[in-house]
């Protein structure tokens, strides 16, 4: 099947297809994706986005041909800030590389330890509420998830700082989340995607470089850019404590 083949989905404003009714309201946009989509469509965008809602088709993407596919650059762009070249932005050899790093941390044996460690910080949490007490869940299961990442992937109790780590980790998401559909991030890849085919065209290396350059935002503007950096700062730092 050619990307031509693929239906796309009902609606979408002029010029900018659905991103705008992505931006405005994600999780009532995927809600209408899993009540529209019966296997593939696409989405009216700059570029091509297709969505995959059901096993079969997901099973190929992920499984069977997953050479054949790679991340879309948008998620890259977003989650660069974060993520860096780790493992949920990168791709080709060197994601290759990283998978395989990783691949022991989910071995089916480590699996059965996560589980332990899972129900103790569980417990551990839910010891400390009080009869009669109000408590804010999406706080609660923040330092439970925080707890939970400590322990399984450092080793490391990270109870006493959850709240930090999950405030920082908060205002790297909600970064991420404003700004992937965001207009910034559109132009951000249209001249990436330019200047990739003009170096191509030209056959000239130095736009192939200048191109991979706007594949990641060049600056973080604005209160929420240095949020963003103080956030992910404060993670580098713990994580690094972890380490050594």
């Amino acid at each position: 099947m050619r990307i031509e083949d693929v239906p796309f989905m009902s609606g979408g404003a002029p010029l900018v297809g659905h991103i705008a009714e992505l931006a405005e309201d994600r999780i009532a946009f995927m809600r209408r994706v899993a009540g529209e989509v019966d296997r593939v469509a696409r989405i009216r965008t700059i570029g091509h986005g297709v969505f995959v809602n059901h096993p079969e088709p997901l099973q190929e993407v992920l499984v069977e041909k997953a050479r054949s596919f790679d991340k879309s650059r948008m998620t890259r762009w977003a989650l660069y800030p974060l993520g860096g070249d780790g493992l949920f932005t990168s791709s080709g050899d060197l994601w290759r590389r990283q998978r395989k790093l990783m691949a022991p941390l989910f071995h089916p044996a480590q699996l059965e330890r996560y589980a332990a460690d899972m129900v103790a910080c569980a417990t551990r949490a839910v010891g400390s509420w009080r009869d009669g007490e109000v408590v804010e869940l999406a706080r609660e299961t923040t330092r439970i998830t925080m707890g939970v990442a400590g322990k399984t992937l450092f080793d490391s109790d990270t109870f006493d700082e959850a709240d930090e780590l999950g405030a920082a980790l908060t205002v790297a998401l909600e970064w991420t989340a404003d700004h992937a559909p965001s207009f910034s991030s559109i132009a951000h890849l249209v001249t990436a995607r330019t200047l990739r085919d003009l170096g191509e065209l030209g056959r000239s290396r130095r736009l192939g470089e200048l191109a991979q350059r706007f594949e990641v935002p060049l600056v973080l503007p604005g209160k929420d850019g240095r949020a963003l950096r103080e956030a992910v700062a404060y993670l580098d730092a713990h994580v690094q404590r972890m380490i050594d």
